[in-house]
């Protein structure tokens, strides 16, 4: 996943959901350096959440930790049952689904001459 924000100016983060860790909270607070910890914990609503941590890619490279809540949770996968949202995603990945064969030149050349 990559994402900008107007704070980055020109650069923009990427982060691979491959390499996350799931955690419970006392664990990502444990994670996190002391000084963060109180900040975080005060903006919670509910300590009833769930945790990710990793690393953002290259060039930066930030540790970080998300926290979510069941409301961040429906949410994003209220947002993920839109029906725009489905028609972009069978779109985008029409072509990447496992198994299926993606055409080249080379195959379509070799047709033509036989």
């Amino acid at each position: 996943m990559r994402m900008w924000s107007r704070g980055l100016g020109r650069m923009n983060l990427g982060i691979d959901f491959r390499n996350i860790k799931l955690m419970t909270l006392s664990e990502a607070i444990e994670y996190m350096p002391e000084s963060a910890r109180e900040p975080l914990l005060s903006s919670l609503e509910n300590r009833k959440v769930i945790a990710f941590t990793g690393k953002m890619l290259p060039p930066t490279g930030w540790e970080f930790v998300m926290v979510m809540g069941a409301k961040d949770l429906f949410t994003i996968l209220l947002k993920c049952v839109n029906i725009r949202f489905l028609n972009l995603f069978f779109k985008c990945s029409k072509s990447r689904f496992p198994g299926e064969r993606q055409s080249n030149n080379s195959d379509s050349a070799a047709k033509t001459t036989n």
